[in-house]
């Protein structure tokens, strides 16, 4: 398929000096520049194709929620930032209400997921924990392998370019090359936050004030 690729090129083209381009006026074409670009797509689809391989990898977001009862809630937070902190762990978002209660929003390592759940339930009173996950390995995998095929087609473009002998072959391919690298863009940003959702979990914290209970003396607990 290259040698077909550099024959077309080859053919119907003048010497291109140095420091210029050069199209040839006599039969311009020649070189039907559709039949290079649709040979290389033809060659990119049977590669992309080919290279469909089984996946075992599985790939999961988790989300861990917990509230907390605690008497002072600003050391109860304290201690739970800690706690995440030490695993890793960063801030995502906070909010007060006053000084009855405060939700913490984290991001944690994966591998430090379980271990921080269990760290943060020794800091109050539990009041409540859930646990959600989400297998998204097919997407995950989807994505990737979009991505590659991508950038594989890109860089056989490029070499295509540098092939290239007129103005006219340069900017059909240039274009095609430019098209490919927007979708790379949008698809690389795809694969960066799926990235991150797999690596990074989430744990949602609510801290609530303890509230004290009055005991009633037995007089006023019949009145």
């Amino acid at each position: 398929t290259i040698a077909y690729v550099v024959a077309l090129f080859s053919f119907g083209c003048k010497t291109v000096p140095s420091g210029g381009f050069v199209f040839d006026p006599i039969n311009p074409s020649s070189h039907s520049n559709n039949a290079i670009i649709e040979s290389l797509d033809a060659e990119i689809a049977e590669d992309n194709s080919a290279e469909e391989k089984p996946q075992s990898d599985k790939y999961f977001i988790w989300t861990g929620s917990i509230s907390l009862e605690h008497k002072d809630v600003a050391v109860c937070e304290k201690e739970v930032i800690n706690a995440v902190k030490a695993l890793s762990g960063t801030i995502k978002a906070k909010r007060n209400y006053e000084d009855s209660s405060v939700s913490i929003n984290f991001l944690v390592p994966n591998t430090n997921f379980d271990k921080c759940m269990d760290d943060i339930k020794q800091c109050g009173t539990l009041l409540s924990e859930t646990v959600f996950s989400e297998d998204v390995t097919a997407n995950y995998v989807d994505v990737q392998s979009r991505l590659d095929n991508l950038i594989k087609t890109r860089d056989k473009y490029k070499a295509l370019l540098d092939k290239a002998q007129t103005v006219e072959e340069i900017l059909k391919v240039e274009r095609e090359l430019s098209r490919v690298q927007s979708e790379i863009d949008a698809k690389q940003a795809v694969f960066n936050a799926l990235k991150n959702d797999v690596t990074q979990y989430e744990i949602n914290v609510e801290i609530n004030k303890k509230q004290n209970k009055t005991r009633l003396n037995r007089k006023e607990a019949f009145s």
